[in-house]
C-alpha cells in the first residue's frame, strides 16, 4: 500500500511539472476526486472485457465510506452494482442514481492524443479517456457528492441508491429483468436520476422524455452467379436491398426535413442504416445480404404503424425480403416538469440556488432510465457538466477538471434536495408525476448500401463527413430562413468552446463569426471567408438525390448543393481549426471563420460589415476566401477579381391576340438582341477554350425574363436580364457600348438599364516573395507536393470587398481533379478530395497563423498591388533629358529582385545606362528574344495644361492613368515585365532566353543608348534572333503592327539678313525671319501635297511627314535679329530617297531669295523590312496570337524610326507592336494617358505572343535570321 502511495505521489509531481505552463491546473491535480476518476478510467470496461476489476474497485469505494455494496448478476459478466446510502426514514420512497460500468470501444490508434484508458490530464486541464463524458464520470460524481454529504454530516431523509449497470452498449435485457425483480421492488424507488449529456453552454440539460427504439434486420435474397458476369442488378440480393434502401432513404429525407423545423426530438422519427453483412467470396455475387436499421420513433408514430410501413417498403422493393425485429425498447411514460412534480421542483430550486440555468429536453437516445420510467418511476436524465463540447464516445473524449468538480457540487445540491423531500410532498403513487408517450433522438449516420460500400466505409461515419452532411441538409437558399444555419454554427462553436457572434447586416442576412483565439491577440488576424447561402436547387431538375440530402453515392461522392464551394469550404475551415485545437497545435494569430449570407445576391452584407468597428477591431491582416474547383491537377489560387455587371433590357412592341402573327412585337425586338448576344457569347466562349484564366474573356449569360402572362394576348412589353463577368480588359462602359450596338441592330423600342454592378477593382494580392502570406501558402503546397496556379476568379466574390478594404486575400477552394459542377445539377464532391482539401487547409492555416510578427508589415495593403501601381511608380520617376537616371535604374533593379531575375546595367556613356533583364529559357543555346523599350521620356510641364502633374501617375475618373510615358514607352516596360512574371508564376516554360533591354535615350535620338550598345560585346552575347519594339496607339479597334520604319532626317535652316532696331519697320523680306518665312511657304505647300496623300491611305510609308519643331535666335528686345535658325524633322515616304529629298529642300532654300543655308543635323535611315508571310515563323506566331485573341490588327509601315531600326540594321528581324487599341494618340502630348483595361489587355497580349515566339523550335526557325528580312528599294 505504501508503495502504491509513493508511486501516486511521484506521478502527481511529474504531472504537475509537466503542465507547469498551466498553473491554473495545479489546484485540481492530485485531489482525491480527480485521482479516483483517473483510477476508474484506467479500468477498461468495454463489453469484451471481464468487469470484475471494475466491480472490485467499486466495492473498495463503498468500503471507504462504510457503504453497503451488493451485486446483482443475472448473466455471467453482466454485473449490476448497487450502493446503498441509508436515509433517516427508510419508510420513505428512495432515490435511485443510475449510471453504467461498461463503455464503448476505444483504440489509441484511432487518433487519440493519449491512450483512451489512461486518464491522462492534458495541458488544458482536461482529463482524457473513454467514459469521461458520461458513464464513469457520472458514477463518480454520484459517489463524490454522496461522500461529501456523508462526510459533512448532512442529513438525508430518504435512502439513496447508486445503481451501476453493465449493458448500456448492448441490448438491455438484464436491466429490464432487474427492474422487475423483488430486489428492485424492495428498494422502494420513488424517483431516479439517470444519464444525460454534457452542455456546451452554461446551461444544464434535464432530460424528461425517453423514446421508443426499434432495430430491424432486413434479409435480402437473390440470384447467385459468378462475379465475372453482369447480372441484372434487380435480380441480385444486393439489388433487392438497394431497392429497399431507396424507400428507406425517401422516408428518412422526409423526416429530416421535419427535424429542421423542430426543436424537439419527439416530433420526427430518426432512422439510420447501422450495418450490413454477407458472406464475402470474391468470385461470387452473394445470394444473401443482411442489413440493419435503427429507428427512434416520433411520439405520434406507433410501433405497429412503423412496422407496417417498413413491410410496405419490403413489398415494393420486389424480390425476396424478410423483416425481423432485433431490438425493441418502447418508451411509454415521460416525467412531468411542472409544480405537480415535487422532484422537478426540488431540482429547480437546487439550480436556482447555484445560479445555474437549465433546459428541459428529450433524451438523446434510450437508456436504462427508459426502463426505470416504464417501470412506473419518474426520472430525469442529468449529467451536471457545463461549458463542455459534446465528445461522448468520440476520439479524444475528455472532460475539463473544473467542469467535473463543479458537477459534483451540482449533484451534491440536487441530491440534498431530492433526498430531503418530506413524505407529504411526494405522495404514495409516483406515476402521478408522469405522462404517457415518449421521444426520440437523431442517430449518427447512414452508409449507402451500394457496390462501393466496402471502399466508402472508411470515410463515412467520420465527424468531418457528418458535420458537412448535416450542414448540406440545411437548405440555405435565398428563400430560406437562415436561423437553423446560424444555430448550427453556434452549436459547433459551443462544442469547441469557441466564441460565435452574429452580425445582422440586413434582416435575415446574418454574418456568422467564429473566433479561434491565437496566443498573441495583438497580431493581425487571419480570416477564413465563405458564405452560408447557396443557389436554388430542386430535386425535380434531375438530381439523382435530393439536393439538400448530403447523400453519398456509389462513387463515394457526397451529393448536394454547396458540396463544391461554399459549404464544403466552410466545414473544411471549421474541421481544420477543430483538429488543430484538438491536437494542441499552437496558433500565434487569432483566426476568424466568417460565413456570410448574401454572396449569391450581391454581397451587400460583407460590404457593410467591413466598414463596421466590429470588423476593424478584428485587426485583419489577411483573408482566405473561396475560389473554385478545378478538373486539373493544379489547385487554383485566385488573386484577381472580375467585374460583374447585370443589365436589364426592356423591349416594347405591338400587342395583339395570340391567335394572329403581328409584326414588331416586343418578343421580336428582344429576340433580335438575343441573336446578337449569342454571337458575342460564342466569340467569348471560343476565347475561353484557348485559355485557363477567366480574366481573358467575358462570361455572359441570359438569366431570365419577365412579362405579364395572358394566354390570349401577345405582350407589349418584355424584360430580359443578362449577367456579364467582364474580362479584365473590358470596362463596364465598354460592355454597355457593345450592348447598345445590339440594340441599334435590333431596331424598335428597347431600353437598357443597369441592375447591378460590382467592380472587381484594380487591386490584386501580390504573389511574390515580398508577400509573407503568399510565401506561407506556397510553402504549404510545396510541403504537400501539390502544384497550384495563380488565376483570376470567374466572378466577384465576398473576397472582393475584403480586398477593396485594403486587406490582401486569395480565393482558394481546395478541390482538384474534379468535374466542375458548382451550382449545377448533381453537384457533388469525392470524399477523398474533401479530405485532401481539409489537409490542405490545415497546412495553410497552420502556416498563415504562425507567421512571426517581424515578417509582416504593419499596413496590410502593402501586399496589395494593382498591376498598374508599378506603372504609376515608374511614371512617377522623371526621366526627361538631363535628369539623373539612377532612380529609374534602381526601380528596374527592384523589379528584377522581386522575380529573382538577373539584372545587369551596361553604361554606354556616363549617366546613360542600359538595363538588361534576363529571363532564362530552357535551351540558352537558341537565339533569344529581345524586348526593347526606353526609360527616358520627352519633357512635360504641369503648366502646359496638364490635368494632373505629368510625373504623378494619377488615375482619373475614367480609369485612365495620366502621365508622361504612359503611351510611350514606360507602359511597355511594365507590360513586358508583368507578362513574363505571369508566365513564370504559372510555370509556363520558355525554350529561348528572353531579354528585356531598357535604353536611356530612345526619345531623343538613341545615339547614347541603343546605338553604342549594339556595338558592345554585351549585346553580341545576347545572341538575339528576334526583336519587339513599339508601334503607335490606335483610336480604332485595331492594333498596329509595324514591320519597317521610315527614314528620319532633321534639318537646320539658317536664315541671315542685316540686323536693325526693333523700332523700325523694314520689309519682311529684308529680315532674317522673312527669309525663313519664305522657306516655310515652300514647306507648307509640300506638306499640303503630302497631307492630301495621307488622307487617302492607311500606310504611313506612302507619304512624307515634315514638321517645324523649333526656332532659335539671339533675343534682344531692341533688335531685329540678323540670324534665325529653324529646325525641321522629316520622315520620308518609302518612295523618296534621301538624295532626292535633299534636292527638294535645297530648292526651297534657293526659292527663299536670300542667304539661306541648309544643313542635315541628324539622319536615321531605314534599314531592313521584316517579311510578313507564312515563311516567317515569327510573323505566323504573332498573327495566330491575335487570331486566338479575336483582336484585329493593322500591319503597316511605321510612322517614324525607333530603336528597333538599329537592331534590325544588324540583321535581326522584328516588329513594332503597341497593344493600345481604342486609345487616342497622345504620345508625347499634353495629358498623355492610358486606359487601365487597355493596359491589362496589353499584358495578356504579350503573354500570348511570348509563349509562341519564345517556344519556336529550331526546326521552325532558320539559323540565319536575315532570311526574314528584305532590303528597301529606295533609301
Amino acid at each position: 500500500m505504501l508503495k502504491d502511495i509513493k508511486i501516486l505521489l511521484w506521478f502527481c509531481v511529474v504531472h504537475v511539472l509537466y503542465i507547469k505552463a498551466s498553473p491554473s491546473c495545479q489546484k485540481y491535480l492530485c485531489t482525491p476526486e480527480v485521482e479516483r476518476l483517473r483510477d476508474y478510467i484506467n479500468i477498461r470496461t468495454t463489453k469484451d472485457r471481464n468487469l470484475s476489476p471494475a466491480v472490485d474497485y467499486l466495492k473498495r469505494l463503498g468500503a471507504a465510506q462504510g457503504v453497503e455494496v451488493t451485486v446483482f448478476e443475472n448473466k455471467p459478466n453482466k454485473p449490476l452494482v448497487i450502493f446503498k446510502w441509508p436515509g433517516q426514514d427508510p419508510t420513505l420512497s428512495s432515490i435511485a442514481l443510475l449510471s453504467y460500468i461498461d463503455v464503448n470501444f476505444a483504440c489509441y490508434e484511432d487518433g487519440w492524443t493519449y491512450p483512451p484508458f489512461s486518464g491522462q490530464i492534458n495541458d488544458n486541464c482536461e482529463i482524457e479517456g473513454r467514459g469521461t463524458q458520461s458513464q464513469k464520470s457520472l458514477s463518480l460524481q454520484h459517489y463524490e457528492a454522496l461522500s461529501r454529504l456523508t462526510n459533512n454530516n448532512k442529513t438525508l431523509l430518504r435512502t439513496v441508491y447508486m445503481i451501476l449497470t453493465s449493458d448500456q452498449t448492448t441490448p438491455r435485457d438484464d436491466v429490464e429483468v432487474f427492474f422487475k425483480s423483488k430486489t428492485f421492488e424492495d428498494m422502494n424507488v420513488g424517483f431516479g436520476l439517470g444519464v444525460g449529456g454534457p452542455s456546451p453552454q452554461r446551461e444544464i440539460y434535464l432530460y424528461n422524455k425517453f423514446n421508443t427504439k426499434y432495430v430491424i434486420r432486413v434479409d435480402c435474397y437473390g440470384q447467385s452467379t459468378s462475379s465475372a458476369f453482369l447480372a441484372n442488378i434487380n435480380s441480385t440480393a444486393l439489388g433487392v436491398c438497394e431497392n429497399f434502401y431507396n424507400y428507406y432513404n425517401e422516408y428518412r429525407k422526409e423526416q429530416y426535413r421535419l427535424s429542421l423545423r423542430s426543436n424537439d426530438f419527439g416530433d420526427y422519427t430518426v432512422i439510420n442504416f447501422v450495418g450490413g453483412k454477407n458472406l464475402v467470396e470474391y468470385n461470387v455475387v452473394p445470394a444473401h445480404v443482411t442489413v440493419y436499421y435503427s429507428a427512434y420513433l416520433a411520439f405520434d408514430i406507433s410501433f405497429d404503424d412503423f412496422v407496417k410501413m417498413v413491410r410496405g417498403w419490403a413489398s415494393a422493393a420486389g424480390g425476396n425480403i424478410t423483416i425481423s425485429s432485433v431490438v425493441k425498447e418502447k418508451g411509454i411514460y415521460y416525467t412531468k416538469t411542472d409544480n405537480s412534480n415535487p422532484y422537478y421542483v426540488a431540482l429547480q430550486e437546487a439550480f436556482d440556488e447555484l445560479d445555474i440555468s437549465f433546459r428541459v429536453r428529450a433524451s438523446a437516445t434510450t437508456s436504462d432510465t427508459t426502463y426505470l420510467v416504464n417501470a412506473g418511476v419518474p426520472a430525469f436524465g442529468l449529467f451536471p457538466v457545463l461549458n463542455t463540447p459534446l465528445l461522448v464516445n468520440s476520439v479524444n473524449e475528455r472532460l475539463p477538471l473544473r467542469s467535473y468538480l463543479e458537477g459534483i457540487r451540482i449533484m451534491e445540491a440536487a441530491i440534498s434536495r431530492l433526498a430531503n423531500l418530506a413524505g407529504d410532498k411526494t405522495g404514495n403513487d409516483p406515476r402521478k408525476m408522469m405522462n404517457i408517450k415518449i421521444l426520440l433522438w437523431f442517430c449518427f449516420a447512414h452508409i449507402h448500401i451500394s457496390r462501393a460500400i466496402q471502399s466508402c466505409q472508411k470515410y463515412t461515419c467520420t465527424q468531418e463527413i457528418e458535420t458537412l452532411r448535416e450542414y448540406i441538409r440545411l437548405s440555405t437558399t435565398r428563400q430560406d430562413d437562415f436561423s437553423p444555419a446560424v444555430d448550427f454554427f453556434k452549436r459547433l462553436g459551443a462544442e469547441q468552446g469557441i466564441e460565435v457572434t452574429v452580425f445582422e447586416a440586413n434582416p435575415n442576412d446574418p454574418i456568422v463569426i467564429m473566433k479561434w483565439p491565437g496566443q498573441d491577440p495583438s497580431l493581425q488576424s487571419i480570416v477564413l471567408l465563405s458564405h452560408i447561402d447557396v443557389n436554388s436547387a430542386c430535386y425535380e431538375d434531375g438530381w439523382t438525390y435530393p439536393p439538400f440530402s448530403g447523400a453519398i453515392n456509389d462513387n463515394c461522392e457526397i451529393v448536394g448543393r454547396g458540396t463544391q464551394a461554399q459549404k464544403s469550404v466552410t466545414i473544411q475551415h471549421y474541421e481544420a481549426l477543430r483538429q488543430l485545437k484538438q491536437n494542441n497545435v499552437t496558433l500565434l494569430r487569432t483566426v476568424y471563420i466568417i460565413a456570410t449570407t448574401d454572396q449569391t445576391t450581391g454581397s451587400n452584407g460583407i460590404k457593410l460589415f467591413v466598414q463596421t468597428k466590429t470588423f476593424q477591431d478584428m485587426n485583419v491582416g489577411f483573408t482566405l476566401g473561396i475560389g473554385g474547383p478545378t478538373d486539373q491537377q493544379e489547385i487554383s489560387l485566385f488573386n484577381r477579381f472580375k467585374t460583374q455587371y447585370v443589365i436589364r433590357l426592356d423591349c416594347y412592341g405591338v400587342s395583339g391576340s395570340s391567335a394572329v402573327y403581328p409584326n414588331s412585337t416586343a418578343a421580336d425586338f428582344c429576340g433580335s438582341v438575343l441573336k446578337a448576344y449569342n454571337k458575342y457569347r460564342e466569340g467569348q466562349y471560343k476565347l475561353s477554350l484557348r485559355t485557363r484564366d477567366s480574366g481573358d474573356y467575358t462570361a455572359i449569360n441570359y438569366i431570365g425574363g419577365r412579362t405579364i402572362i395572358e394566354y390570349g394576348m401577345i405582350p407589349a412589353h418584355l424584360a430580359a436580364y443578362y449577367v456579364a463577368d467582364l474580362a479584365l480588359n473590358t470596362t463596364v462602359e465598354d460592355f454597355i457600348e457593345i450592348v447598345r450596338g445590339w440594340i441599334m441592330g435590333a431596331g424598335g423600342n428597347i431600353k437598357p438599364s443597369s441592375v447591378y454592378k460590382e467592380e472587381g477593382g484594380s487591386y490584386y494580392t501580390r504573389t511574390d516573395d515580398s508577400n509573407p502570406y503568399y510565401v506561407a501558402i506556397q510553402e504549404a503546397f510545396n510541403e504537400l507536393c501539390i502544384p497550384f496556379r495563380i488565376l483570376t476568379t470567374p466572378s466577384t466574390t465576398d473576397t472582393t470587398s475584403i480586398v477593396k478594404a485594403g486587406i490582401p486575400a486569395f480565393g482558394l477552394t481546395p478541390i482538384r481533379n474534379t468535374q466542375v459542377l458548382v451550382n449545377g445539377v448533381n453537384e457533388r464532391l469525392p470524399l477523398t478530395t474533401y479530405f485532401e482539401g481539409l489537409r490542405i487547409v490545415k497546412e495553410i492555416v497552420t502556416r498563415l497563423a504562425n507567421i512571426p510578427e517581424d515578417k509582416v508589415a504593419d499596413d496590410p495593403s502593402t501586399y496589395l498591388q494593382p498591376e498598374v501601381s508599378l506603372l504609376q511608380d515608374y511614371v512617377g520617376i522623371n526621366t526627361s533629358p538631363g535628369r539623373d537616371l539612377r532612380s529609374a535604374v534602381d526601380f528596374l533593379r527592384r523589379l528584377g529582385d522581386i522575380q529573382n531575375i538577373k539584372v545587369t546595367v551596361y553604361e554606354v556613356r556616363p549617366n546613360y545606362p542600359v538595363v538588361i533583364f534576363k529571363w532564362p529559357g530552357q535551351d540558352p543555346e537558341r537565339r533569344s528574344i529581345l524586348l526593347l523599350s526606353h526609360m527616358d521620356v520627352v519633357p512635360a510641364c504641369y503648366e502646359d495644361g496638364w490635368t494632373y502633374p505629368p510625373f504623378a501617375g494619377e488615375i482619373n475618373d475614367q480609369c485612365e492613368i495620366v502621365g508622361r510615358g504612359t503611351q510611350d514607352m514606360k507602359s511597355f516596360t511594365i507590360q513586358y515585365f508583368l507578362a513574363l512574371r505571369n508566365l513564370k508564376k504559372n510555370n509556363i516554360k520558355l525554350l529561348r532566353n528572353v531579354y528585356m533591354v531598357v535604353t536611356p535615350d530612345g526619345a531623343v535620338g538613341s545615339l547614347n543608348g541603343i546605338v553604342p550598345f549594339l556595338e558592345s560585346d554585351t549585346y553580341k552575347q545576347l545572341n538575339v534572333g528576334f526583336v519587339l519594339d513599339r508601334s503607335i496607339p490606335n483610336p480604332n479597334n485595331e492594333i498596329y503592327i509595324f514591320n519597317s520604319d521610315k527614314t528620319t532626317l532633321v534639318y537646320r535652316i539658317d536664315c541671315y539678313n542685316p540686323s536693325t532696331s526693333s523700332a523700325f519697320l523694314p520689309t519682311i523680306e529684308a529680315t532674317a525671319y522673312g527669309k525663313c518665312s519664305n522657306f516655310y511657304r515652300s514647306v507648307r505647300d509640300y506638306r499640303q501635297q503630302q497631307f492630301n496623300i495621307y488622307i487617302k491611305t492607311t500606310n504611313p510609308g506612302d507619304y512624307t511627314v515634315i514638321n517645324l519643331v523649333g526656332d532659335r535666335s539671339l533675343i534682344i528686345y531692341s533688335t531685329i535679329p540678323a540670324h534665325v535658325a529653324s529646325y525641321y524633322i522629316v520622315y520620308l515616304a518609302h518612295n523618296t530617297s534621301v538624295a532626292n529629298f535633299n534636292k527638294i529642300i535645297r530648292g526651297w532654300a534657293s526659292q527663299a531669295e536670300g542667304n539661306v543655308t541648309v544643313s542635315l543635323v541628324y539622319s536615321r535611315r531605314r534599314t531592313y523590312i521584316t517579311k510578313v508571310n507564312r515563311r516567317n515563323p515569327y510573323w505566323v506566331a504573332i498573327n495566330e496570337t491575335f487570331n486566338d485573341l479575336n483582336i484585329s490588327i493593322n500591319q503597316t509601315s511605321g510612322y517614324t524610326t525607333t530603336d528597333i531600326t538599329f537592331v534590325v540594321g544588324t540583321g535581326v528581324p522584328g516588329f513594332g507592336i503597341t497593344p493600345q487599341r481604342n486609345t487616342p494618340i497622345l504620345v508625347n502630348g499634353i495629358n498623355e494617358r492610358l486606359s487601365l483595361p487597355v493596359f491589362f489587355e496589353g499584358i495578356k497580349i504579350y503573354e500570348r505572343i511570348l509563349r509562341r515566339i519564345a517556344n519556336l523550335r529550331d526546326s521552325q526557325v532558320n539559323d540565319d535570321p536575315t532570311v526574314y528580312l528584305t532590303k528597301p528599294r529606295v533609301l
